[in-house]
């Protein structure tokens, strides 16, 4: 969530630029905000996932997130997270526990 977010801005940051920096034109801008939506969207259903008890949908999921943000984060400029830390990843939310 915290590298979407970081993207999210910067995209932002940069829709509202007057000029856009060397190494960034119009298209690139546009393929970022599609990227994005996907990696939102892509979140979403890791979330809707692990809801459900699928961990390792979830999971498989969440690592194509990264991934993609990954790859937005070093077309943007921005430095790319190495891991995810502890406090992150329990943010995701919780799967309620299943009564047998």
């Amino acid at each position: 969530p915290t590298m979407v977010a970081d993207v999210q801005k910067k995209v932002m940051e940069l829709a509202s630029a007057k000029k856009l920096p060397a190494g960034v034109d119009k298209a690139g801008l546009d393929a970022a905000k599609t990227s994005l939506e996907a990696a939102t969207a892509a979140w979403a259903e890791a979330g809707d996932a692990f809801k459900a008890g699928d961990m390792m949908a979830a999971v498989t999921k969440a690592q194509q997130v990264k991934t993609m943000v990954d790859d937005l984060m070093t077309k943007l400029g921005l430095t790319p997270a190495a891991a995810a830390p502890v406090a992150e990843a329990a943010a995701m939310p919780t799967a309620e526990p299943t009564k047998k």
